[in-house]
């Protein structure tokens, strides 16, 4: 894989560089600082969203034009069974399917990272 480094003060595999470089790029473009955070803040929740309104809570925290790339990128997060058709189309009407994969790959890839933080920082027992 190469000779790692330091991304953005995590370190990253030498392969992996190139991929956290070019999500950070992409996702500065496709989600507001803002509706960043609120992913943020919703995948670091560790209790399950009760079904229905968890979305909508956090979405009416942000300004209307980025409730829909929120909302795509907090489903990917949290729950992506719950994705829809509709979910899409809502964001789809400026942006292409390569962005589309981009948002909901950093939806996942949130998610994946508070995990291997919670894994990664825990205490051996013996």
């Amino acid at each position: 894989m190469g000779v790692g480094g330091v991304v953005g003060g995590r370190r990253v595999q030498g392969g992996f560089i190139p991929v956290v470089a070019a999500r950070r790029a992409v996702l500065a473009s496709l989600l507001s600082e803002p509706s960043r955070n609120v992913l943020r803040a919703a995948v670091a929740e560790s209790s399950p969203f009760p079904q229905g309104a968890w979305l909508t809570q956090r979405l009416t925290r942000l300004p209307e034009a980025d409730r829909p790339a929120a909302g795509l990128a907090l489903l990917a997060a949290r729950s992506p069974h719950d994705i829809t058709e509709t979910d899409v189309t809502a964001w789809r009407t400026t942006t292409s399917a390569t962005d589309l994969v981009h948002l909901l790959g950093f939806g996942a890839i949130t998610a994946v990272e508070r995990i291997e933080e919670a894994v990664t920082s825990r205490t051996p027992t013996r």
